[in-house]
């Protein structure tokens, strides 16, 4: 992921520096620039201000992506390093079954006989494979597991909503490029500035009670 990022960086930031903005724009292919690279088409069109604050809304995106992703493996790996100390667990085997099993039972010998119990045989896992033990020294020391886990659950799921924020910064410049073909309106200020009528915003907060929510929220507002 991380040279992945690299690469899209890269690719925005070499296209903006060589782009020149053409005369006389009206095409709609500016909206298929704005799709592939937010505010390229503007930049096109001759509305500069545009492309740094697309750009730029594009980066804190980014790089949200990837911090909610490397902090949710963080604390995941935390809690397993936890399940080492606590309950015997080589840290070998990571499958998401596994990791979810280590926080509702005490021991593999209680998830196994729970799962011959309810007759789901498949799910049980191989008594005689060290990389599947585990057996929690305490409750608490499970509940303490458990919490860590849910916490790094919490993180990498609001990746997928950073990265909905991203298609939505593509299409926001795409919709914008579309606005000004039809108003033929020359705005170079940015879009958050007071001379423009058009404003972005994506937060990943409840804007009511300023803690972490589950999603991002994204709000645009365009004054006629």
């Amino acid at each position: 992921m991380k040279h992945l990022f690299s690469l899209l960086f890269f690719a925005f930031f070499s296209v903006a520096a060589t782009a020149q903005p053409a005369e006389n724009p009206k095409s709609y292919k500016y909206i298929l620039y704005s799709l592939a690279i937010p505010g390229l088409g503007e930049y096109q069109m001759g509305n500069t201000g545009y492309l740094k604050y697309f750009l730029t809304t594009e980066a804190v995106l980014l790089v949200g992506v990837y911090s909610l992703d490397y902090y949710s493996n963080s604390l995941l790996n935390n809690a397993l390093n936890y399940a080492e100390n606590k309950a015997g667990y080589t840290g070998k085997e990571t499958s998401r079954e596994l990791v979810l099993a280590m926080g509702a039972y005490n021991s593999i010998f209680d998830y196994n006989l729970a799962m011959r119990r309810d007759r789901n045989i498949e799910a049980a896992f191989p008594d005689n494979n060290p990389d599947f033990y585990w057996q929690w020294n305490s409750e608490s020391d499970r509940f303490t597991y458990r919490e860590k886990r849910r916490k790094a659950d919490l993180a990498g799921s609001a990746v997928p909503f950073v990265v909905g924020a991203v298609f939505i910064n593509h299409a926001v410049s795409a919709f914008n490029v579309l606005r000004l073909i039809k108003t033929g309106d020359k705005e170079s200020t940015g879009m958050n500035s007071p001379d423009s009528p058009a404003s972005l915003w994506a937060s990943p907060v409840d804007p009511v009670s300023g803690r972490w929510g589950n999603g991002i929220l994204v709000s645009y507002n365009y004054h006629f």
